[in-house]
């Protein structure tokens, strides 16, 4: 048993393999960090310092994020991020009832006054669109083949991320790549990533980077 927000959870089964950090992460590469201090919700500032790293050395031009929060993974993504790239980030609207129950505990991460809030005012927005919308019933078609880089930190219900992550692969270019968040944490987000890794073709590059709760797919 573990907890998560002060409620005790059962530990998830992890199945997905490990990949060492010291295979993303490259001393030399210089990458920007802001807006380090963590609350409930965000990444841990060494997942951060990871994603900053992938977005750095793969130098995406087209970022999509499921789940905005306040904004502090969208921000250091565009601080990392090359001028013209450009980060769409959908977040669910404050009072919106999504199509799939909260999972216990994650009600605090929707109930905010506004979305994105950390790069609010920063030169940084301008490489952010700010989507609004349920992941499980919004318009992705224009994306289609679009993407280089997704990360996934919506939903934590296990019908959602299996959604957001079929949505991902219809999204990504050929060599596009997956990031998703609270593998080992969350039940839903575990059992529904291990579903995919066992089941799908999409799964089959999935691996779990250690000493965090990052799943990623490099094709």
């Amino acid at each position: 048993m573990y907890k998560i927000l002060g409620i005790m959870q059962k530990k998830p089964e992890v199945l997905i393999p490990k990949i060492s950090t010291s295979l993303i992460i490259d001393p030399k590469r210089r990458v920007t960090l802001d807006e380090i201090d963590e609350q409930d919700g965000n990444v841990s500032t060494n997942e951060l310092l990871i994603i900053c790293e992938i977005v750095k050395k793969h130098k995406p031009d087209y970022i999509f994020e499921i789940g905005t929060f306040d904004g502090r993974t969208t921000l250091n993504m565009a601080l990392n991020a090359k001028e013209k790239a450009r980060i769409f980030s959908l977040d669910l609207p404050r009072n919106m009832k999504p199509k799939h129950e909260f999972v216990q505990g994650e009600e605090l991460f929707v109930n905010k006054k506004e979305p994105g809030q950390r790069f609010k005012k920063r030169k940084e927005s301008k490489k952010i669109m700010q989507l609004h919308g349920d992941s499980t019933s919004f318009n992705f078609s224009p994306y289609k083949n679009m993407i280089d880089l997704i990360f996934i930190d919506g939903s934590h219900a296990y019908p959602t991320v299996l959604k957001d992550s079929l949505n991902a692969e219809k999204m990504l270019v050929k060599k596009g790549i997956a990031i998703w968040h609270d593998y080992g944490g969350w039940d839903g987000v575990t059992r529904a990533l291990n579903k995919i890794y066992q089941e799908t073709k999409f799964g089959k590059n999935m691996r779990h980077i250690e000493g965090t709760s990052l799943v990623i797919r490099i094709p």
